[in-house]
């Protein structure tokens, strides 16, 4: 499985007690390559997100929902020559999230996430349709110029 599968269930479920689903994102689509299948938009996340949500309202189980993958990458920001990240789109989104309006980000255009190397933010889109609109409580934000990808870690109630 991708690292951003595997690395959560090291620290939330190491002995592998738990069902899981996970779900693979094409986060870089055509960008890959020409023989690569196009990226899901943002609004094509987030409604997979909100049919996952209708589903687990039929449910009585307890789920817990986890979005794992960094925000702008350097490598990836086109907008900055694929040489550092874009915090301040990453910190446009943060605050989304932060205020509950998530949903906002299934606006964006494909052409944005590609030119801010947001890709991976597709994750977390899903994520959000599943939640709604509901503030997160921020609890980790890894901001640098020097690393590889925008990090941000958050938790709804």
């Amino acid at each position: 499985m991708a690292h951003a599968i595997v690395n959560p269930l090291v620290y939330l479920d190491p002995e592998g007690k738990f069902p899981l689903l996970p779900l693979f994102v094409n986060c870089y689509g055509e960008e890959a390559g020409p023989d690569y299948p196009p990226r899901p938009t943002p609004r094509r996340c987030y409604e997979v997100g909100q049919s996952i949500r209708r589903f687990l309202d039929t449910r009585d189980e307890r789920v817990a929902v986890v979005a794992s993958s960094s925000w702008s990458h350097s490598f990836l920001a086109h907008r900055f020559g694929c040489t550092t990240i874009d915090i301040e789109t990453d910190r446009r989104y943060l605050e989304l999230v932060k205020d509950g309006q998530g949903s906002k980000l299934a606006e964006l255009d494909p052409e944005s996430l590609q030119d801010s190397g947001d890709h991976e933010i597709l994750n977390w889109i899903i994520a959000l349709g599943i939640l709604g609109d509901v503030p997160a409580e921020i609890l980790d934000v890894r901001e640098s110029h020097t690393q590889l990808a925008y990090r941000v870690a958050a938790l709804w109630g």
